[in-house]
């Protein structure tokens, strides 16, 4: 009975020894557990992302801000690029399609420009004003179909004057644009007159306005589109009144050296 008891109490130790290594193991599992918890959770929260970047890694920069309006290209460009809209040239060997018809923003009096012309001619306009002068867009952009209208009316008051046909449409077009040749349709152009005087004749010259839109209109990027003496390049009579937006840099020699856009662009080709 003695050696059954002894062995009893033998086994129990060990039980008991087995049971405290066990806790004793377990409480080490969890407390290295919670030191790796620890760390992973500092890494993830106490410090910022960070992304090693190989020589092989291609970098994405931002996109660039858009050029401003008024920035114009430092190389020569030529006539037949029309990707450059401001140096667009239109005219009898150079017409444009049926349906072209660009983005446009309404003046005060409602007449419509192109919209990224809008901004250098209201500046024109109201630094004018601070002079004194009173500049008045009487003409700007006509769709096709307007331009259509106005041919065929002049057209057929040359035909009441006695010319033929074919006389009336060829004295038609050094007055009116024929519809595809004409600016306006670019939205780019625009007849400018003084308020005080609104037509469209040499007359103009003698207006303020007119004589302070000769000296400064290349400041804003526009030009004498039809000046005079040019006729014979140009294909249009001289008309003081009409300007066209070219951009600061081309209207500054254009206006000048008193040469035509036609000319201007000639020499980039």
């Amino acid at each position: 009975m003695n050696k059954i008891n002894s062995a009893k109490k033998n086994l129990s130790r060990q039980n008991y020894r087995r049971r405290q290594r066990r806790v004793k193991r377990n409480r080490f599992i969890a407390a290295a557990l919670l030191v790796l918890v620890g760390v992973v959770t500092y890494k993830l929260f106490s410090k910022p992302e960070q992304t090693t970047i190989t020589p092989n890694t291609p970098v994405i920069q931002p996109p660039s801000s858009p050029p401003s309006l008024s920035s114009v290209p430092t190389q020569p460009v030529n006539q037949t690029d029309q990707s450059v809209w401001y140096l667009m040239l239109v005219n009898q060997d150079n017409l444009l399609s049926a349906d072209y018809q660009p983005n446009t923003a309404e003046l005060l009096n409602g007449q419509r420009v192109d919209e990224r012309i809008y901004d250098h001619l209201q500046n024109m306009i109201s630094d004018a004003k601070q002079q004194g002068l009173s500049l008045v867009v009487c003409s700007a952009y006509r769709p096709r179909s307007l331009q259509e209208e106005l041919y065929q009316e002049q057209v057929a008051a040359e035909m009441n004057n006695g010319h033929s046909r074919s006389e009336a449409e060829k004295i038609a077009g050094t007055t009116v644009a024929v519809p595809g040749t004409s600016e306006h349709q670019t939205g780019l152009a625009v007849d400018i007159v003084a308020l005080d005087y609104q037509l469209l004749d040499e007359g103009v010259m003698q207006t303020d306005e007119v004589k302070w839109l000769y000296q400064n209109c290349q400041k804003y990027g526009f030009i004498v589109r039809y000046p005079e003496g040019k006729s014979d390049i140009t294909k249009i009579i001289y008309e003081p009144w009409h300007y066209r937006y070219v951009g600061v840099e081309a209207a500054t020699e254009i206006m000048q050296r008193n040469i035509t856009l036609e000319e201007y662009l000639a020499e980039r080709q």
